[in-house]
């Protein structure tokens, strides 16, 4: 499959680069080769001597430190790259949906840690930048379901790329959706629902990585805020018997079959009642799924 092709990152920096462009250019290549080749510590020495050729840190050869840094378990650095990045970004005139957008062009191209990097700055600049309370909300929670693509794929190739995908992806994640709870004056039905989304979101990745009890409880946190906005009508929204699934999952993968079970039936009623499915195929869809799992969960019980 031929290589998509990357959008140009927005150049943040005024300054000229060095004087030796051709260099610069060979470095930048060579780096990204060995990126690519998972030789991150010949690729980071590559680009320290290229950021001091250029004279200033472009944004790509930033984010390329980034996953560097974390890659090799130099935290301490890492962080560092990562408020140049955060800072050159925030103060630039740079358009929130074009780095939202570059963070998915970097998904499309496997470079996934610096795509959460750029998710997790897009998601402050909405914040900052955007006059909305709802509009926030929305911009964040594309962050939050954004990140959740490129974690997915960092914890399924294990090793330092899962710990990253953990205690980055997952990380910002959460730290994006307290930012959605902390906004006052917004639509309390889109609020509600973009929370419980987000939450599922995050219950994904816990459970890839493993993390089933921490996938438990920030899936009942997203049934929480449904049950509480909207009581017995909770159940009309298509999240609600999402989060009732997978919280069954959650525990059919502990080995707690009672608790599955209970979860399981659950969900089979919030989808038969659910009334935003864009068909009636997507809903008969998942309800079978459920019903499929609720089954494998019985005959473990017998």
């Amino acid at each position: 499959m031929a290589e998509q092709k990357q959008r140009p990152l927005p150049s943040l920096n005024t300054a000229k680069a060095g004087n030796n462009p051709l260099k610069i250019s060979m470095l930048r290549s060579r780096a990204a080769a060995l990126i690519g080749q998972t030789k991150f510590d010949k690729a980071a020495t590559l680009l320290e001597e290229l950021a001091q050729l250029q004279k200033c840190t472009e944004l790509d050869t930033a984010l390329m430190m980034v996953e560097c840094y974390l890659q090799l378990g130099r935290e301490k650095k890492g962080e560092k790259a990562i408020d140049n990045v955060r800072r050159a970004i925030r103060t630039s005139s740079v358009d929130v949906d074009d780095v939202k957008t570059f963070a998915v062009d970097l998904i499309s191209n496997s470079a996934f840690i610096r795509a959460i990097i750029l998710l997790r700055i897009a998601s402050d600049i909405y914040r900052a930048r955007t006059r909305s309370a709802d509009d926030v909300i929305n911009g964040i929670q594309l962050c939050v379901r954004k990140t959740y693509n490129a974690t997915e794929p960092l914890i399924e190739a294990g090793g330092r790329s899962k710990i990253i995908g953990v205690d980055y992806g997952i990380e910002y994640m959460t730290e994006m959706l307290d930012n959605i709870r902390a906004i006052e004056n917004a639509d309390p039905v889109n609020k509600a629902k973009q929370e419980a989304r987000c939450s599922n979101y995050i219950g994904y990745n816990y459970s890839l990585a493993g993390k089933y009890e921490e996938s438990i409880k920030i899936r009942k946190n997203g049934l929480e805020v449904l049950e509480k906005q909207f009581g017995s009508n909770a159940s009309k929204y298509k999240i609600y018997g999402g989060l009732l699934h997978n919280v069954g999952a959650d525990y059919y993968n502990l080995q707690k079959y009672a608790e599955s079970e209970s979860y399981y039936i659950k969900a089979i009623d919030a989808r038969e009642k659910a009334s935003d499915f864009e068909n009636e195929a997507k809903r008969e869809k998942w309800i079978e799924s459920s019903k499929t799992w609720l089954k494998k969960t019985l005959a473990k019980l017998i």
